[in-house]
């Protein structure tokens, strides 16, 4: 059970995470966000695409119109599409560097996950290793995308057999995750079941075994 106290703690903290993301958000991308959020991929796809055309190509919206195409793609499980628009993004972005590193470095984890639904564990790991930096992990200024960042990447090195390293980056997840998230989030339990694969790809049966239950 979790107090109420803890409740409102949570909530509080999810809730400034989102004012914060819709505050680096204008108008004209939250809409096409919302069509996404009620599924209608197809129709943002056609918006974004129309805004690219009527955009001056120096826009300050185009990266971020380009992250979200991958990400519409993404969704669709076009991969090919989605590689193509978030490296567009990437390009466009590192241009903006410093300015805009913690943007950056969630096109990298994007890119990294489609690497992972790919199976191209090696490409993965170093567009994820360089989304770390990016989000500058070692601050311990975590949010919701950085915790889940440590997922991706404990994945991504459990598939490139790098377990030493996946086993140090969810331990280090663990505790964080019950810290910021609720016991019973998703994401906590994928957390278990990474651990699982590595403790039982070392050979350790009985933690694996713990971590799957």
């Amino acid at each position: 059970m979790t107090v109420s106290n803890q409740v409102v703690q949570l909530n509080h903290e999810f809730d400034s995470h989102i004012r914060e993301r819709l505050s680096k958000t204008n108008a004209t991308i939250l809409f096409c966000r919302m069509l996404a959020y009620l599924s209608e991929y197809s129709l943002a796809i056609k918006y974004f695409q129309r805004l690219l055309r009527v955009l001056p190509i120096e826009h300050e919206d185009r990266p971020n119109i380009h992250y979200q195409l991958a990400r519409m793609y993404r969704f669709l499980s076009k991969h090919q599409q989605a590689i193509y628009y978030f490296r567009c993004a990437k390009l466009l972005q590192r241009r903006g560097l410093p300015y805009n590193t913690y943007e950056y470095g969630m096109t990298l984890a994007s890119l990294g996950t489609v690497y992972l639904k790919l199976n191209d564990s090696k490409r993965a790991v170093c567009v994820l290793e360089q989304a770390s930096i990016c989000y500058n992990l070692v601050s311990q200024n975590y949010n919701t995308e950085t915790i889940f960042h440590f997922n991706r990447l404990s994945y991504a090195y459990y598939l490139e057999q790098q377990y030493e390293r996946a086993l140090q980056m969810l331990n280090k997840a663990l505790p964080i995750y019950k810290q910021k998230m609720p016991v019973d989030h998703p994401r906590h339990a994928q957390t278990y079941h990474n651990l699982g694969l590595v403790h039982r790809a070392m050979g350790g049966n009985d933690k694996a075994l713990v971590s799957y239950q």
